[in-house]
């Protein structure tokens, strides 16, 4: 074999996986007008008034999700064994060799968090049938 291609062969087998995002993904909510002031209220109450991103809409308020989790406590790269969030994306969710049940679990641990910390209620894509995401 070619030295070149050797040595291409072997960078290739030291460099780590790329993660890719499992089911499910967050989604960013949309917001009442007045919802949307609660939640500016109680970011002011904290200390993060100045920082939340909101984007109306003639739909209403749409707040990012990958926000929501970063300040609920769920920032990027957050690992529960062998399940967490991508390094390099709040709202997608890796599988790094757990089960399914442990990444609804955490999917479920997520989205109680954020609803915890600012009374929002995310959603996930797809919908799992027949799991509960709240376990």
């Amino acid at each position: 074999m070619h030295p070149v291609r050797e040595d291409v062969g072997r960078r290739s087998r030291q460099r780590p996986a790329v993660e890719r995002p499992e089911v499910p993904e967050i989604v960013n909510p949309m917001l009442s007008p007045e919802k949307g002031e609660l939640v500016r209220e109680q970011c002011r109450a904290s200390g993060l008034a100045d920082s939340i991103p909101a984007y109306p809409s003639p739909e209403g308020i749409k707040i990012p999700a990958a926000w929501l989790v970063e300040h609920a406590g769920f920032p990027k790269g957050t690992r529960r064994g062998k399940i967490g969030i991508s390094e390099k994306h709040a709202l997608a969710l890796i599988n790094l060799g757990g089960t399914t049940r442990e990444l609804i679990a955490f999917a479920g641990e997520i989205l109680t968090g954020v609803e915890r910390t600012f009374g929002i209620r995310l959603a996930i894509e797809p919908v799992i049938v027949g799991g509960n995401t709240a376990t």
